[in-house]
C-alpha cells in the first residue's frame, strides 16, 4: 500500500528519474527529486547554465517550469502532494504536529514554523508569510513587467492572486526587491552582487530529509 501511495503522489518525479536524462538534465532532475518538486534557481545555477536547449525543451515537456526564483514541478504543488511532503518532513524532523496548509491555499502564516519547512512543501518564506512557489513566480513576473515603465502602484488584481491582505502583500513585494517612495509607488531596489546572492541562497542537498528517497525504486 505504501509503495502504491508514494508512487501515485510522486509520479511526476518518477517520470524525471525514468526519462533517461544525461549530464546537466540528470543533475537538475536529481536536485528536484531531493527537493520533492522544487529547487531554488540560484542553487541550481551550475546545471541550469550547462543545460542545452534540447534538454530544456525535454524537461519542459515533462512538466518542469523554469522560474527566476524557483525551478519546480506544478504537479508537486497539488494539495495531496503538499500534504505528503509536509508529512515526510515532519516525520524526519520528529515534529508530528506540523501540518500542510489548507488545500488550495497559495499562502499561509509562517510565524512559528521551523526553518526549511516552507520550502520543503513548495513554498517560499517571506518573513511571516509563506507563498507557494508558482504564485511567487507569477507575482515576480508581474512586478518586473510593471517596473519596466518606472515607479508603479500595486494593481488590485494582485490581492486575489496571492490571497494576502494589503499589508502582507506590501511586505512580500518589498522582500522581492522593491521599495516604496513617498507617494506609495514601488521601484526596483539595486540588487546585491551575484556572488553575495549565490552565497545567501546556497542550499545543501545532502542535508535534505528526502535525500534517502533517491535510491528507492517504486513499482507502478
Amino acid at each position: 500500500w505504501l509503495d502504491a501511495h508514494l508512487a501515485a503522489l510522486t509520479r511526476p518525479l518518477r517520470r524525471l528519474q525514468a526519462a533517461g536524462l544525461e549530464g546537466p538534465g540528470r543533475g537538475l532532475a536529481f536536485l528536484l527529486v531531493e527537493g520533492l518538486g522544487n529547487v531554488r534557481t540560484p542553487a541550481a545555477r551550475a546545471v541550469l547554465n550547462a543545460l542545452g536547449a534540447a534538454d530544456r525543451a525535454r524537461l519542459t515537456r515533462l512538466g518542469l517550469r523554469f522560474g527566476v526564483r524557483h525551478v519546480y514541478l506544478p504537479a508537486m504543488l497539488k494539495p495531496r502532494a503538499i500534504e505528503l511532503r509536509a508529512r515526510l518532513w515532519s516525520i524526519h524532523h520528529r515534529m508530528p504536529d506540523l501540518a500542510a496548509p489548507a488545500a488550495e491555499r497559495p499562502t499561509f502564516a509562517a510565524s512559528d514554523l521551523p526553518p526549511g519547512f516552507a520550502e520543503a512543501i513548495g513554498y517560499e518564506a517571506f518573513g511571516a508569510t509563506c507563498v507557494r512557489v508558482d504564485i511567487v513566480e507569477r507575482l515576480a513576473a508581474r512586478l518586473r513587467a510593471l517596473a519596466r515603465a518606472g515607479p508603479f502602484a500595486l494593481p488590485p488584481e494582485l490581492t486575489p492572486l496571492t490571497g494576502l491582505s494589503a499589508a502582507e502583500l506590501n511586505a512580500v513585494v518589498e522582500a522581492l526587491g522593491y521599495s516604496r517612495n513617498g507617494d506609495e509607488r514601488y521601484q526596483r531596489r539595486r540588487s546585491r552582487s551575484p556572488q553575495g546572492a549565490r552565497r545567501a541562497s546556497q542550499v545543501q542537498p545532502s542535508a535534505s530529509p528526502f535525500a534517502a528517497l533517491r535510491g528507492i525504486r517504486l513499482s507502478g
